[in-house]
This record gives C-alpha cells, structure tokens and sequence, in this order.
C-alpha cells in the first residue's frame, strides 16, 4: 500500500461512478491560488472543482487524496476520448503540484519555442506519482491507452494545456510500463507501404489523414465544441464553423506533440515522423486492448528493437489488423 495523508470524507456530496474507473487523467494545478490543498478542500465540501488525488512537489512527494476512487469528480471538465465524453464519469484525476507555464521564469523554468518557461516534475513527485498510478491500474485494471493528460481529453481551442510538454510521458512508459508509447523498430514495417500512399498526397490532406489517425486512436474530432450549461453541464456538440475547425486542429495537433513529441516544444506542426508515431500508437493500442499484458510486457513492448512479426508471434501477442485505409477529414 502506498503512503498518503488522506481528506477524504464519509458522506461526500459528489456522486458515486455507475462502474469502477477506467482512465486515469494527469494535470498540474498551475498553482494560479495560493493553496491548492485548500482549494480542493473546499471543492470537496461545496460541490466544486476536485481531483482525487494531488502530489506535492516537497521532498518526500507527499500523496494527498481527497475524493475516494469510485466518486465522480469535477476535474476533466468538458472532454472527449476513446468514444467517451464527460470523462468525470469515468476517471481518477491526479493533481501534480506544478508552475505549468509562465512568461517569467520562476526559478529553474525551461523557456520553450523563446516564448513559454515550462517547470519539470521533480524526482520525489515522480516516484509517488508511479506508486500511486500502478496501485490504481493492479485495482482497476485500467488500459495504457486509457492513461491520458487533460490536454489529451479537452477539446477546443484555448482550453487545458496539462500537464505539458515536460511531464515524464516516455520516463514512465518505457521504465514502469505505465501509460501507451510507441515503438517504430516494433512497427515500422507495416508503415512503409502507407508511408509511399503519404507523400502522394497534397500538404492539405496530409493533414486531414494524420488529424484522422489522431481521431481513430482516441483524440476528439476538431469540430467538437463546449455545448455546456449549468443545467446541462460538460456537454459537446458539433459545430460547421471552418475556423473554429482551424483553431481545434491546431490545439488537438498540438495536445498530441505536448505527449508524444516534446522535442518540438510546445508546438501544432507535424512532420514525416509523427505519421509514423500515430501508426504504431494506433497499433500498440490495438495489442494492449486484445492482450492484458503486465506493466513488465509493457515496458519490454515500448523497448524492443526486434521486427513485429517476430516479436508478437515469439511472445504470443495477439494483433488484429488496424485500419490504414487514406480518409481524408476536410
């Protein structure tokens, strides 16, 4: 068992979940109030925003926990992914105590794209936060894939960055097995004959297929937009607005390089590589939603350099073949 100061209550105002939870969502809280202990605490008491856990960024990484498991909280807001909206109803959220981004570096800042300074994670925090999250998965067997940041599952334009382009996603997967990464010694021989189809595309469609590739591995469409009310909150629909289209494109391409492609920055371009990144994403999902492997196979998964024949028939991994037709969104 882990060790954690615990808030929780008897009688929680918050409803309790239908089923047990299947995501685990990663935010930093930004520190934009001056205690985000007793900010919680009072979204606790009165119905309002609450994670069910929040990591402290001290020595020791101390686990503080708030909401117990099984109860709804208020800390994806207006989401979509995996074919899922209002991600409360199915996800623990885990609070990391964190800068986030600030136009002044606050000590120890990293300046990004000569704009942002960015705040690491430190080491303490990290260690609690993989003991936490591996209690969670052996206690609801909860998917790689379903392992996601609050920019992962916030649609449109302008809404949540976290926890952003220097949380540990690639530290986690290919050292604990914890969350999905991909693997392009693993895939990469499925990807050639696509890869000759790409280049004959126009720099518009190329767009449209990898914004495609994105939505068939679990990211929200770019025409979602917030159709929320106080009487019907966290609701989403459809919009036919271009340029709302434009901007949601370019903030789901950029929630994707925040995770998978933090060597950019905080940045909404692509290039050859993330067409096959999204490739072999989309197949190591398609593996771990067919085979419960262990976090060991995970990490063994994300690190091999053999060939994907070889490897998943020599480990007895069952495949199913993914889709890799060219559809073209806009």
């Amino acid at each position: 068992m882990i060790q954690l100061t615990d808030f929780t209550i008897q009688d929680p105002v918050q409803k309790k979940m239908t089923d047990n939870p299947s995501m685990i969502i990663m935010h930093y809280t930004a520190e934009n109030f001056n205690s985000p202990h007793q900010f919680f605490l009072n979204g606790q008491k009165n119905n309002g925003i609450i994670a069910h856990y929040i990591i402290d960024s001290d020595e020791n990484g101390t686990i503080n926990k708030y909401l117990k498991d099984n109860y709804i909280g208020k800390h994806a807001g207006i989401s979509y992914y995996n074919g899922m909206d209002n991600l409360n109803q199915y996800s623990i959220g885990i609070e990391n105590v964190n800068y986030g981004f600030s136009r002044n570096d606050k000590g120890g800042g990293v300046l990004l794209n000569d704009e942002m300074f960015y705040y690491d994670f430190p080491e303490s925090q990290i260690n609690s936060l993989i003991n936490l999250t591996k209690e969670l998965i052996d206690l609801y067997s909860i998917k790689p894939f379903n392992i996601v940041g609050h920019s992962d599952i916030a649609i449109s334009f302008g809404r949540k960055e976290d926890p952003g382009p220097l949380f540990p996603w690639e530290k986690l997967a290919k050292e604990q097995g914890i969350g999905l990464w991909y693997n392009l010694s693993l895939t990469g021989n499925e990807f050639k004959e696509i890869d000759r189809i790409i280049n004959s595309l126009s720099e518009k469609e190329k767009l449209s297929f990898f914004v495609n590739k994105l939505m068939e591995f679990g990211y929200g469409n770019p025409d979602l937009v917030s159709d929320s009310t106080r009487e019907r909150p966290y609701q989403i629909k459809h919009t036919s607005d271009s340029n709302i289209i434009d901007k949601n494109t370019l903030f789901l391409i950029q929630s994707y390089n925040m995770h998978y492609r933090p060597d950019k920055g905080v940045s909404s371009s692509i290039d050859a590589k993330d067409f096959e990144i999204v490739h072999s994403l989309n197949i190591m999902k398609n593996i771990t939603q067919y085979n419960d492997l262990s976090l060991t196979q995970l990490k063994d998964l994300y690190n091999t350099d053999d060939k994907n024949h070889d490897y998943l028939v020599s480990h007895e991994i069952q495949y199913q073949k993914i889709d890799d037709s060219i559809n073209l969104l806009f």
